[in-house]
């Protein structure tokens, strides 16, 4: 005896009725398997034959007789009455005694499908099911004469039954059991361009045990002893909001810490602390902790400012930086050249808030959704992107350095934290685990946001490892932000494995994901089947123009926390790019070829790669330089042969030589296509992919050839490092993006840069608006209601004498409005008080008179805001629109 209906991966093997492509039947006996003791039962048993729901299969249902037809109620519909059951009838002109039809399952549950025929004399069969089918609410409407469904017994069947049941234990009505399919993440985000504001998480990520108690303090870069007094909100650890102002003496200055450095005291600590009165009580917000003498930890910064404008250079800035004093209220772990900062505060932005729109985007994971309708998304996880600030945590430093440039320096650390890791850890059944990787972000699960699908994301730069342009701010980087759902799905036999399924990410794992159909480990359609490869190259020379390898595997500790890659500083030389420089010849220059190579390997297409760095200045102060890097592409294709081979690939960079976070993107090119590693590649270059020892490289096989093994799109990165001065850099990961589960912020620096310092000739104009509603009534009297204000623009000119501030400056005019350089321009009234309006310029026009007369030029300025200062450079009013005021705004802190 063989089952009824016999379920088969293709169309041909399913008419040709054998046991080749028969799903779950592993014992090759032309009968279902039996799972939970229940005979005939099509489930996601076997290996080498995956069964899912929305993948095809092919249902070859026989007849004990030549039949003229055959009718199948999937078990699909909402119940199987003639209206609302889901049925296919297959007729015949001529008799058969089999039938194959096609069918797509939806949803991932038990179906107990119903077959009946139609004879050559028109008689329709009773419907036949499996015998476990019994006391079933859907077959209901079939039943309508008593008695209703019975087992099948010695006494044989009844002539009125409208439902036949198999034997008990014979299954040759099979029951169908498809799997599920990974649930889909969508990511979304309501700005993609955002300022540089208050990054909390600097506070919640760095200071996680209770021993220890994170402070805050000022730094100014300003070599004078005095600044400007800043105030600063902050939520402490008793759930209260207080204000703080620092005095302006009590700012941690370039030149103050230069002089603790000198004179740094024995115990260690930078700042006395010994009685309430002291440098460390009076510099570290909350006030008043010292020595064992407790008050309270910030736990959040809600608000910062500047209260005295005049007293701060506008190319300086004042960082607020937060580091660990311990139970014990020390200083020792202070230091501004390593402490990461929370914001930062300028002439040029002198108002930072934790609700101003404009400083943070909200990420939202809602529209995610299960490709089951039965199911729904029940966990969200989200990846802000701030996890490589765990690297260099306050409490991470060394102690025992001190001179006139540095205090405490990095110390690297030895274990690193999990991204994400593969889902083998997470399931005991391999062939039934999630195919994918799963966000983790260190063993507290950092990145489970439980049953909340939405976050808001808040970055800050830093004068620790971010760089500035020529204009004195920081260069833009950017935050890659993913996400990860899993649905309820349950177990629906023993051996199923259980606990939700998890949507997919994009990884470097290599055969780890690859369906049994294709010699993989798991039980998933080829569809969902993704492989990866990352690898990365150094070399000291090269032969011939083509770079002799050192490959590593780095896509492991892509998943991690560690640099995949670095300049050989911080971290060891493990990696380390190598530097080769320019050559110079007659006055004409070559470029040296690249002695560093980044292989990308993925299944699945993508145009955009993203790099997320971790820099340091290795202990300085200051900013270092923008990295003199220069990076070229590749990207695979096929020569006629059939050999893999490379092309140069045109890209846009977008991290400065791996100077900030950032991407590399391409356009698709049409020849790109999936390969493999070929010996060609080795003899065509730009760098050998096979490490056999005979060049001088180590000789294993992790290498391309040992590991691309698999068809991918794949693209070749070289780095030809120009000099390391000053390069203080290290990348942690890069990662395909672009997909449903990712998405790219870019932060921009909102320090605004300063017009006041270049000539202007021409008058200054701008026009105050508010939006109004006027009702008149019928004696002509009017209620005029304000409803709102308006935005609005500046315009003023100048003669162009020179490129100098004092000439007019028409030069570096232009270059602010080619770049959109945010800037601001005072107005100073006869009172003494100042307007200072922030903005763009978006339009600049010019005029050359003939005659030799002096060329002019106009510009016109769209301001975003502006603040209100008294003749001292004090701020009078909060960030309002040009317009005027709105309603009063809404505070953390009122008072009267």
């Amino acid at each position: 005896m063989t089952s009824v209906i016999k379920v088969y991966t293709t169309e041909e093997l399913a008419l040709n009725g054998g046991t080749s492509g028969m799903i779950a039947d592993s014992n090759s006996d032309l009968i279902h398997d039996t799972t939970e003791g229940i005979a005939g039962t099509v489930a996601n048993t076997e290996n080498a034959k995956p069964y899912h729901i929305y993948e095809r299969f092919y249902y070859r249902i026989e007849a004990n007789e030549p039949v003229l037809e055959f009718h199948i109620d999937w078990g699909d519909g909402e119940d199987s009455s003639n209206e609302k059951g889901n049925r296919q009838v297959v007729k015949f002109d001529e008799p058969k005694t089999y039938c194959v039809v096609d069918h797509v399952y939806t949803s991932s549950k038990v179906y107990y499908p119903l077959i009946r025929v139609k004879s050559v004399d028109g008689f329709l069969s009773k419907w036949y099911t499996n015998y476990t089918n019994s006391d079933k609410t859907s077959i209901k409407p079939l039943l309508n004469l008593p008695p209703a469904v019975s087992q099948h017994d010695t006494t044989g069947q009844q002539s009125f039954q409208r439902v036949s049941l198999n034997k008990n234990g014979n299954g040759n009505v099979p029951r169908f059991i498809p799997d599920g399919l990974p649930p889909v993440c969508v990511v979304k985000t309501d700005k993609k361009r955002i300022f540089g504001g208050i990054a909390n998480h600097i506070l919640t990520q760095n200071f996680e045990s209770g021993t220890q108690y994170p402070l805050l303090y000022a730094y100014n870069e300003s070599a004078s002893i005095t600044g400007p007094d800043v105030k600063l909100t902050v939520k402490t650890d008793d759930n209260h909001v207080r204000e703080y102002v620092i005095k302006g003496t009590n700012l941690v200055s370039k030149t103050f810490w230069t002089d603790k450095l000198a004179n740094r005291p024995s115990s260690g600590n930078y700042l006395q602390r010994n009685s309430s009165v002291t440098e460390m009580p009076s510099m570290a917000v909350p006030f008043g902790n010292f020595n064992n003498n407790a008050t309270n930890e910030v736990i959040e910064l809600l608000r910062a400012e500047i209260l005295n404008v005049d007293k701060l250079k506008d190319t300086e800035r004042i960082h607020i930086k937060a580091f660990n004093s311990g139970s014990s209220l020390e200083s020792k772990h202070m230091s501004p050249d390593v402490n990461r900062t929370v914001c930062i505060l300028s002439n040029g932005n002198p108002i930072v808030d934790v609700t101003d729109p404009m400083f943070s985007a909200n990420v939202d994971l809602g529209e995610s959704f299960s490709k089951d309708p039965n199911k729904s998304i029940v966990n969200y996880s989200i990846d802000d992107d701030t996890i490589g600030c765990y690297n260099y945590a306050a409490n991470q430093i060394f102690q025992g350095i001190s001179n006139s440039e540095v205090g405490n320096t990095f110390a690297y650390p030895s274990t690193f934290k999990d991204l994400q890791v593969p889902s083998t850890v997470h399931s005991f059944d391999n062939p039934l685990r999630d195919p994918t990787d799963i966000l983790k972000g260190t063993e507290l699960s950092m990145f489970d946001r439980d049953d909340n699908p939405k976050l808001n994301v808040a970055y800050s730069h830093d004068m620790n490892g971010h760089k500035k342009d020529a204009d004195g701010r920081y260069l833009d980087f950017y935050r890659l932000v993913r996400g990860q759902v899993t649905d309820n799905a349950g177990a629906l036999y023993a051996g199923d494995r259980d606990g939700g399924d998890s949507s997919i990410l994009r990884s470097f794992s290599t055969d780890l994901y690859t369906s049994n159909s294709n010699g993989g480990s798991l039980r998933i359609p080829t569809s969902i089947e993704h492989e990866g490869l990352l690898m990365f190259s150094n070399a000291a020379a090269y032969t011939n123009g083509i770079a002799n390898p050192n490959w590593v595997n780095v896509g492991g500790i892509n998943d991690t926390s560690d640099h995949i890659f670095n300049d050989g500083g911080i971290g060891g030389t493990a990696r380390k790019l190598q530097d080769g420089g320019t050559t110079t010849t007659n006055l004409n220059t070559e470029t040296n070829v690249p002695l560093n190579y980044l292989l990308v390997c993925q299944t699945t297409i993508f145009d955009k790669l993203y790099f997320r760095t971790n820099n340091g200045n290795r202990g300085r102060l200051d900013s270092t330089d923008i990295n003199d890097i220069d990076i070229t592409a590749w990207y695979s294709t096929k020569k006629s042969s059939g050999a893999t081979t490379w092309k140069p690939l045109k890209i846009k960079d977008n991290t400065n030589g791996f100077s900030n976070s950032g991407s590399i993107t391409f356009k698709r090119p049409v020849d790109w296509k999936k390969g493999t590693y070929h010996a060609d590649m080795d003899t065509e270059g730009p760098v050998i992919m096979n490490d056999d020892g005979t060049d001088g490289s180590d000789g294993d096989t992790v290498d391309p050839k040992g590991l691309w093994d698999f068809d991918a799109y794949a693209v070749l990165i070289g780095i030809n490092v120009n000099s390391n001065t000053s390069f203080a850099t290290q990348v942690v990961s890069v990662w395909p993006y672009g997909d449903e589960h990712s998405q790219l912020i870019k932060v921009v620096d909102p320090h605004h840069v300063s017009l006041n310092d270049i000539a202007i000739a021409q008058s200054i104009s701008f026009k105050r608006a508010g939006k109004f509603q006027t009702i008149t009534d019928r004696f002509g009297k009017s209620e005029i209601r304000k409803m709102g204000v308006n935005g609005g623009k500046i315009t003023f000119g100048s003669i162009d004498l020179g490129d100098t501030n004092e000439q007019g400056n028409r030069k570096k005019i232009k270059e602010y409005q080619q770049n959109a350089t945010p800037v601001f321009l005072d107005v100073t009234h006869k009172s003494g008080e100042r307007t200072r309006f922030y903005g763009v310029i978006t339009n600049m026009s010019e005029d050359h008179p003939t005659g030799k007369q002096n060329p002019k030029y106009a510009v016109e300025m769209q301001v975003s805001h502006l603040i209100e200062l008294d003749s001292s450079g004090n701020l009078l009013s909060d960030k309002i629109s040009i317009g005027g005021n709105s309603d009063e705004p809404r505070k953390f802190f009122v008072s009267t």
